[in-house]
């Protein structure tokens, strides 16, 4: 349950909480990296951190590990103000049968969605990774009116990831690669909010 913040210059901040999550409190940073740690480097256990958030800042988020290994189990990422980018590589996407939420990442405050705009507020996603030819699928809009979080702004869109031919990539049981992300607009992603590198 925790996870670092790094500017490249080594750790900045580290922590563990009961809420599974932090608040980067860096006011004014141009970009911060916000990586999961380890379970060696986690001194409250092997249990991996399940949140991550940023502030009002320009943020970077990396799934995985900070180490650079892979994790595959579910991550949420909340970006805050400011034009935040998701790094999410191929190796961190696993099974998304059996945790609730229908994949194993998911970008919960996506500004920006439909393709760069000016002026307003711009995040980013980059996918590491994955083959050529790899694209997103049309979004299934799965917002639940029952949920506090979703009700009232923005649409919960999922997405499945297809190869060149269009077939949808899987995981190792076998289950789709999928990610979920809150559109705080409303909009779907669109050239301009993403990049397959």
């Amino acid at each position: 349950m925790s996870y670092d913040i790094s500017n490249g210059n080594g750790i900045i901040f580290a922590t563990s909480d009961a809420n599974r999550s932090l608040d980067t409190g860096v006011a004014g940073s141009t970009s911060l990296l916000a990586r999961f740690m380890a379970p060696a480097a986690n001194p409250m256990g092997a249990d991996p951190m399940s949140k991550v958030s940023g502030g009002d800042a320009k943020e970077t988020f990396q799934s995985g590990y900070g180490s650079g290994d892979a994790y595959e189990g579910y991550q949420q990422f909340y970006g805050g103000g400011g034009n935040d980018t998701f790094k999410l590589r191929f190796k961190d996407f696993g099974s998304s049968a059996d945790n609730g939420m229908g994949t194993s990442k998911y970008v919960a405050d996506f500004h920006g969605a439909g393709g760069y705009s000016v002026p307003g507020e711009n995040d980013f996603i980059v996918f590491v990774g994955f083959s050529a030819g790899t694209h997103l699928s049309e979004a299934r809009d799965v917002t639940s009116a029952g949920n506090a979080a979703q009700a009232g702004y923005g649409r919960l869109l999922q997405y499945t990831f297809l190869d060149a031919e269009g077939h949808a990539l899987h995981a190792a049981d076998g289950s789709a690669l999928k990610l979920n992300v809150h559109s705080m607009d409303g909009a779907g992603l669109a050239a301009g909010d993403y990049l397959f590198t």
